[in-house]
């Protein structure tokens, strides 16, 4: 029997944390550790012999992951970008430009191979490196999402045949991609910075995941038939997590 209880607590390695589970629209069961509090997610459709299942083997998931104590993002850093900066997005490379507006809001717009940020009046310098990096993060997003889409497009008919309702970028910070029982896939915008083998691997897990909504032996053969070289790809996601700004993964599906 599952010690995660909505409102209980778990000890593991000296360690308390407080558990808290609510229901979710998705197909599998998640748990994400956050300081003393551990988020839990259980699937709305679950019958309860399922649902049992299903928290006793993030139960142990999580155990076996807290065991060395409480998970640390030291040393991880938000991606920034100022004035002069270079990012390389899928191969192409882009410069940041930032200007001093005079509107009340802040506004980017790309110019061939420039992202430029005007600035709204009366920013604090906090606020400046705020608004500058989720402007970058908003225009290198909406220019690559057509060429990722047509990615996922690709790799899908060639070795899925899943129906993906759509495709979205967004700033995650302790996961690469996710996928929902709708078809929606939504993959982590840092991927953009990395190799094309890197994220084609990410696309492939979550692909996968439309026919195995888990980490059956029966899922990661699908995977590895798309992606024969998959392993060297997530070997580089964890050796360059933290320069790409996202921890080691904090989160247990199940």
């Amino acid at each position: 029997m599952s010690e995660l209880k909505d409102g209980s607590v778990l000890r593991v390695a000296g360690h308390e944390y407080l558990v808290r589970i609510a229901s979710s629209t998705g197909r599998r069961a998640t748990a994400r550790v956050r300081g003393a509090q551990i988020s839990v997610r259980v699937p709305s459709t679950a019958e309860p012999h399922l649902r049992r299942t299903m928290l006793s083997e993030l139960e142990a998931k999580l155990r076996s992951m807290l065991a060395g104590g409480p998970p640390t993002e030291t040393g991880v850093q938000p991606l920034q970008f100022a004035d002069g900066d270079t990012v390389e997005i899928l191969g192409r490379r882009y410069v940041v430009a930032v200007e001093q507006g005079h509107a009340g809001s802040s506004s980017g717009r790309r110019e061939d191979r420039t992202l430029r940020v005007s600035l709204a009046a009366g920013l604090t310098a906090v606020e400046r490196v705020e608004h500058i990096s989720n402007l970058v993060r908003r225009l290198v997003s909406s220019e690559a999402l057509p060429g990722v889409t047509m990615r996922v497009a690709e790799l899908n008919e060639r070795h899925f045949g899943v129906p993906v309702r759509r495709v979205m970028l967004r700033d995650q910070y302790s996961r690469w991609g996710s996928c929902s029982a709708s078809g929606t896939i939504s993959l982590n915008f840092r991927l953009l910075m990395a190799p094309p083998g890197v994220l084609d691997s990410v696309i492939i897990h979550e692909l996968a995941h439309l026919k195995h909504m888990n980490h059956s032996p029966e899922f990661w053969a699908l995977v590895r038939q798309a992606m024969p070289d998959y392993d060297a790809a997530r070997n580089w996601l964890r050796a360059n997590a933290a320069r790409l700004g996202v921890p080691q993964p904090d989160e247990a599906d199940g």
